[in-house]
């Protein structure tokens, strides 16, 4: 017999982050950009949730941590899809076809390398451009949404970085990151 309980948690970033606002919070964090001040709030607001639990027996838990963007359509504009077909010379698909197929190998490799060396990853958080190169190499289609990668979760985050294993090390309970040096 298993009890769960389910706490979502919505976080007004929209009025938080007012540009009224974001001169102060911009002094307070060190961040330099609203995605680090999310970024910022989100790992913090996590790492409380998470010392609550940490110490309690029997209590397994999964923390995940979404931005959704709200897009505002302007009622003035007319949607239509684009019907213009854009023609790529062959050396730049084919160095588009490489790079991808070099993230995702580097992505592949550094899970192995953590899940043997150092912990159990957790999660994997990935920019826009990573994601693309995930699904490329899956054979998924673009507009198909992903949660997972190789079993494990996908975070889609708006960072610089193609992606960061989230990993619990095998000495002790530690939550550590891994950057990606691609």
């Amino acid at each position: 017999m298993k009890g769960t309980i389910r706490l979502d948690i919505e976080i007004d970033y929209k009025t938080m982050l007012d540009q009224a606002n974001q001169g102060a919070l911009y002094l307070y964090t060190g961040a330099t950009s609203v995605d680090e001040m999310i970024k910022l709030h989100m790992d913090s607001l996590s790492a409380k949730l998470v010392e609550v639990l940490k110490d309690k027996p029997l209590i397994g838990y999964k923390l995940d941590g979404k931005l959704i963007r709200e897009v505002v359509e302007d009622p003035n504009v007319i949607n239509a899809e684009a019907t213009e077909v854009i023609e790529a010379p062959a050396e730049e698909v084919q160095e588009f076809v490489d790079t991808t197929l070099e993230m995702v190998n580097a992505l592949n490799t550094d899970i192995d390398t953590i899940s043997v060396d150092s912990g159990i990853p957790q999660s994997i958080k990935v920019n826009e451009k990573m994601l693309v190169a995930i699904k490329k190499v899956s054979g998924i289609e673009a507009d198909t949404n992903v949660d997972s990668y190789r079993g494990f979760p996908l975070v889609l985050e708006g960072m610089d970085t193609p992606y960061i294993i989230v990993y619990k090390a095998y000495s002790g309970s530690e939550i550590k990151l891994f950057e990606a040096t691609v």
